[in-house]
């Protein structure tokens, strides 16, 4: 076979720039850390890479590719541990950040716009979906268990997979494993005269068997009576992260290579004797070479994987037609790129122009262009979250997607044959570490109201704190005012109409979801529920909303630990339904065409609605306190009630009312809009008269028309008495309103004015 080493052809994009995000949240949770100050512990460190002391950025240590001629004509790789990503909630992301040196000058030496001297970083990842399955391609017997994929009839570069027993018991006085096993893959050729950056190598793709003891912590090789090894240091282990071997001696390194063809092979297990074991089946290839350039290389089987005591008889048995074969475990690594980047510094103009005359940074910006610099391209510097400028790479180093797995990220760098374009001292790599961030929601005030009392303003609010049990409805419930939306000019025609729940719920089950269906025969709809930290939905289901032009109802069990949103399917054929009664646009929706959220525009103009979209939920509310202003001041603070009632006031004035919610972590959300509202007047003092005609009942009313008055006429009896107020009854609102008070002419207004 004929081996060629990846070697990635990288295009220099000069003209790029992009916006840095600050590091600067001071909630973000670290996650995991290495600063190299623990002698760089448990990483796997290539040829290429060594720990030093010349340059750091916290304190003394850190890992370095040196630009030295060693190095010439390469690529090496410095692998991290493995790596535990916790599980995340909804509306958190993880990301990482590390700092660097790029003393490495020579990334154009040559002028012919591929990069010469760069590094790029990737992540191993487990695999949704093992490679490892039953299948009957070429089986032992009606099936077999086999690693590779139905597509291409084989197996991919970069792969590491596994097949685990569950643990079982060794008979106390020993026994042994026996396995029919079958492979086609790359073979050995030239891999013993192969320099590569991770180790000595002689074998390239590769397969073995392992033990492990202690419940999958550590593992051993387990080498077969009738059938040794290969080779002893196989690349496809040693690509994927685990130790080069040593000449002679067989280790998790070692495997079985070319083509072999159904066999049975033999293990003893007397060394295990009375332990709890479980047994491996591994498979490990690099990164060249594999079916899409040989399709007789087809991967790994197994069959009848049997154990035995010392007298012969079964033990345990599996067979993949058995239904005990549900009892094996898989799981598979695959590498996913996140990045590269180089070093690079230059003068440019406003149209990203590089401009070669200005070759100093200083010259550059005395002739008010812009000097632009790849980050360490000037001595060390943090990589952060929007630095990545490559095409279609992980532009904000987010590793959200790979929550709750076992990871590995491995740094390279590739230096070319020369230093025509410059020497450094090479590349620096120190503090690397991995953030959790959340999306913090903070919710407004809500139902905010006063009203006067006879010595107090009572001021009420929605409490947050309070847990409920309710249907939430947001529109008006008269569903002939509903009308519906579909598709049209699109690509690919399907959208969600999303609903989005809001902040104040706290901690939330959904029970059951209402859609009201607006078209006139049953459709079928997909309704997802999604976080707002990406457009990937968090639950999902296929339903049928059977009941045309009527509310449909299906009961769920969807926990939100935030804000969330509740999205069902239309097209171009099916539409949603909603309520335009509403004067505020709120018609999310989420289209293959846009893949981001946006408000439903008809001719530039967002639609004011809602969806037809209910949810019945119980929720835990939330821990916040309340702060009320009067005028801009702090009257009361730490409220954890939803009433306040204020006594402390000048009677008779205006003042604005603000409600400040504060939520656990500090910040606090002031109404939007103040509540303006005037104060009682004062209580009537002792001695004064109230003079009235009325029963304190209203009756009738009549409309007295423009420019008219209606008059009441009172005598008050004794001498030296004097107004004090007017009191008066309103049954609705009213417009322009005058109070006038005239001289009494024997039971008639006079026609001069008091007042």
């Amino acid at each position: 076979s004929s081996k060629v080493l990846p070697r990635q052809n990288s295009n220099i994009h000069p003209s790029k720039s992009f916006p840095r995000l600050a590091n600067d949240n001071l909630d973000d949770i670290i996650i995991w850390n290495e600063d190299f100050e623990n002698g760089a512990e448990n990483w796997l460190i290539g040829d290429g890479w060594e720990l030093t002391e010349i340059s750091s950025k916290s304190p003394t240590h850190s890992m370095v590719s040196p630009n030295d001629n060693n190095n010439l004509d390469g690529y090496f790789m410095l692998f991290s541990p493995k790596i535990a990503l916790p599980q995340i909630g909804l509306n958190e992301w993880l990301y990482f950040t590390f700092w660097l040196n790029a003393d490495i000058p020579d990334y154009n030496g040559d002028n012919d716009e591929i990069i010469d001297d760069y590094y790029q970083l990737d992540i191993q990842v487990p695999s949704d979906n093992s490679a490892w399955h039953i299948s009957d391609l070429e089986s032992y017997s009606e099936n077999s268990f086999w690693c590779g994929e139905d597509e291409i009839t084989g197996y991919q570069d970069g792969w590491l997979q596994f097949l685990d027993t569950p643990s079982l018991q060794v008979p106390s006085d020993g026994g042994s494993l026996e396995v029919q096993m079958k492979w086609a893959i790359e073979d050995t050729e030239g891999a013993s005269d192969t320099d590569v950056s991770e180790g000595w190598i002689d074998g390239w793709d590769a397969v073995n068997v392992r033990i492990s003891a202690d419940g999958g912590a550590t593992w051993n090789i387990l080498v077969a009576e009738n059938d040794p090894y290969d080779f002893y240091s196989g690349y496809g282990w040693l690509y994927n992260g685990e130790k080069e071997g040593e000449n002679g001696v067989y280790s998790l390194a070692s495997g079985w290579s070319g083509i072999e063809d159904w066999h049975l092979v033999e293990f003893d297990l007397n060394s295990y004797a009375g332990e709890e074991i479980i047994i491996r089946f591994a498979f490990g290839s690099d990164p060249a070479y594999s079916t899409n350039d040989n399709d007789q290389l087809i991967g790994f089987f197994i069959d009848d994987i049997l154990i035995e005591d010392v007298s012969g008889n079964n033990v345990t048995f599996y067979d993949a037609d058995n239904i005990n074969s549900n009892e094996l475990n898989s799981i598979g690594y695959a590498w996913h790129d996140l990045f590269y980047d180089y070093y690079s510094e230059f003068c440019i103009d406003e149209d990203s122009t590089i401009l070669e005359e200005y070759s100093t940074k200083e010259i550059c910006e005395d002739n008010n262009y812009f000097w632009y610099s790849r980050p360490g391209s000037n001595g060390w510097e943090e990589y952060l979250p929007g630095d990545p400028f490559c095409d279609n790479c992980n532009y904000f180093l987010d590793l959200t997607d790979f929550s709750g797995k076992d990871v590995i990220i491995r740094f390279w760098s590739r230096y070319d044959d020369d230093h025509d374009g410059g020497q450094g001292d090479g590349l620096y790599i120190d503090d690397l570490t991995i953030y959790k961030g959340s999306i913090q929601i903070y919710a407004q005030p809500q139902l905010f109201n006063a009203e006067v009392g006879e010595n107090e303003i009572r001021l009420t609010w929605y409490d947050m704190n309070q847990p409920g049990d309710t249907t939430i409805i947001f529109d008006s419930g008269d569903e002939e005012l509903f009308t519906g939306i579909s598709l049209s000019d699109c690509s690919d025609c399907l959208a969600y109409a999303g609903t989005l729940f809001p902040a104040w719920l706290g901690q939330t089950t959904v029970d059951s979801i209402s859609i009201y269906n607006i078209n006139e025969l049953p459709v079928d709809v997909t309704v997802n529920a999604y976080g707002l930290i990406n457009n990937e939905p968090v639950q999902s289901i296929n339903i049928s909303l059977s009941e045309a032009s009527g509310w449909n109802t299906f009961d769920v069990d969807w926990d939100f630990s935030s804000v969330f949103l509740i999205a069902y399917s239309f097209t171009d054929e099916i539409a949603a339904a909603f309520d335009p009664s509403t004067n505020k646009a709120g018609l999310w929706f989420l289209s293959n065409d846009v893949e981001s959220w946006e408000y439903v525009a008809i001719n530039g103009e967002e639609i004011a609605g809602n969806w037809g979209t209910r949810a019945k939920v119980s929720y835990d509310g939330l821990e916040v306190t309340y702060n009320l202003y009067r005028d801009g001041n702090l009257i009361q603070e730490g409220l954890t009630e939803g009433n306040f009632s204020d006594t402390n006031f000048e009677y008779n004035t205006e003042y604005y009312y603000d409600l400040g919610v504060v939520f656990s972590d500090g910040i606090e959300i002031i109404t939007s809009d103040s509540i303006a509202i005037t104060t009682p007047l004062p209580p009537i003092p002792e001695g004064v008269l109230e003079l009235s005609y009325d029963d304190d009942s209203f009756e009738s009313e009549f409309n007295a028309g423009g420019n008219n008055y209606s008059a009441v006429s009172f005598s008050p009896e004794p001498e030296n008495q004097f107004l004090y107020m007017i009191k008066w009854y309103q049954s609705g609102n009213g417009g322009a309103f005058y109070i006038k008070i005239w001289e009494d002419d024997n039971g008639r207004p006079a026609d001069s004015v008091i007042y």
